[in-house]
This record gives structure tokens, C-alpha cells and sequence, in this order.
């Protein structure tokens, strides 16, 4: 290693040598041809590659020594101080900062919002005029399953003064949210919209039906 050294210094001072040597010599000697194309007589054109050419090449030549002399080289890298990279913002040596304090205890949930009351059963209304032109209307809810219609001659849940309503005349079947009805068998006959209702049909949904006709007396059907 130590030879290597030595060897690499000699050569450096050679090339600092030589090197100049040989640029004066070219230098000198271009000079010196321009000066005789020129014309002017030897002894100026020597004074001008004397002084001024010379001069000028020693200044480039010292600026060139200048810069490699101060660039960075990967030996200076490998040779600096190695120190240890910190992102911006990086954590402070003592750790973490302290979390800020939480609940001492979990936080219990509200109650759970009281029952709601079942909704209240949904009614129907039946109104109409008798042929005497005495007003009929009745309301029910679905509270009962069943309800008769007919005359005041027997029990009847929604009575009808009129000699053409039997007793009972017909029946009606409360479901939630849907209605039914029965024809009894009497003389006077029930109509649903205008078809006439035979005991034979049996229980007829009547959910969307319009009017509902027992004996003479027509009654028209809607929600409450």
C-alpha cells in the first residue's frame, strides 16, 4: 500500500510537470505562427508568445487544478462522518407523547326506548239511506271476527228496519286488514257491487267492493 502511495505521488508530480511543459510548447509554437501570418517581425511575435499566450494558458491551467482539487470525490463520501437520518417530525428521544387520559370507566348506553303501543285496530264504515230516506251509518273496527247484519226480529250486531232485510240477513267476517261476507239465506237477497250473493258462494272477500246491497237496502263500504 505504501509503494502504491509513493508511486501514485511521482506520477502526480510528473503530470504536473509535464503536462504544463507540453501546453507551453504547443501554445508557444501556434502563437508564434499566427504572429508570422500576420506579419509582424519575429522578435514582437516573440514577446507575445513570451507574455501574454503563456499567461493565459497558466490561468486555465490553475482554474482546472482549482476545481478538481475541491470537487467532491466518492473517497471523501466514504470517508465522512456517518450520521444516523431523522425524518422531519420524527418521535422525540424519550418516546411517545403520554396519550391524553380517557374515561375511567366505559360510558353505559341510554335505556332502550319504551314499547310502542300496538297500533289500534283499523275500522270500516257502512252507510247508507233506508227507503224511507232515514240515514244508516255504521262503524266497527276489528276488535270482533265476526258481525251479523239482519232485522230487529233477531239479535243482530248492525240492525236494518226494513221489511226486506231477514233476520238474520247476512254475515260479515273481520279479519286485520281484510273483510268477508256471508249471505244467510233470506228472501231478500245481498248483492256485492251488483252481483247478487248465493249462500252457496259461501264467504266472499269484499276488501275493495264499493256498495254492499241487503235486501233493498244499499249501503256503500269504506275504510274508517
Amino acid at each position: 500500500m505504501e509503494a502504491a502511495g509513493v508511486g501514485a505521488l511521482i506520477a502526480g508530480k510528473l503530470f504536473s510537470v509535464i503536462v504544463p511543459l507540453i501546453f507551453l510548447c504547443l501554445t508557444t509554437w501556434m502563437a508564434w505562427k499566427i504572429m508570422v501570418k500576420a506579419g509582424f517581425p519575429g522578435y514582437f511575435g516573440l514577446f507575445n508568445i513570451t507574455g501574454i499566450i503563456p499567461g493565459i494558458g497558466w490561468i486555465v491551467w490553475i482554474i482546472l487544478l482549482w476545481v478538481f482539487a475541491f470537487i467532491q470525490w466518492p473517497r471523501d463520501a466514504a470517508n465522512a462522518p456517518r450520521v444516523a437520518y431523522q425524518p422531519p417530525g420524527s418521535l422525540p428521544p424519550h418516546g411517545l407523547p403520554p396519550l391524553p387520559p380517557g374515561p375511567v370507566a366505559p360510558q353505559a348506553l341510554p335505556s332502550p326506548p319504551q314499547q310502542l303501543p300496538a297500533p289500534a285496530a283499523s275500522g270500516w264504515i257502512l252507510s247508507g239511506v233506508l227507503p224511507g230516506g232515514a240515514p244508516l251509518h255504521f262503524a266497527f273496527d276489528e276488535s270482533r271476527p265476526t258481525l251479523t247484519v239482519g232485522a230487529p226480529a233477531a239479535p243482530a250486531d248492525l240492525t236494518i228496519i226494513d221489511a226486506s232485510v231477514g233476520a238474520p240477513h247476512a254475515r260479515l267476517h273481520v279479519l286485520p286488514g281484510r273483510l268477508g261476507l256471508e249471505d244467510l239465506g233470506t228472501p231478500g237477497g245481498t248483492w256485492i257491487d251488483g252481483a247478487q250473493l248465493r249462500p252457496s258462494d259461501g264467504t266472499r272477500e269484499i276488501t275493495n267492493s264499493r256498495e254492499l246491497r241487503f235486501g233493498s237496502v244499499a249501503l256503500s263500504l269504506a275504510r274508517a
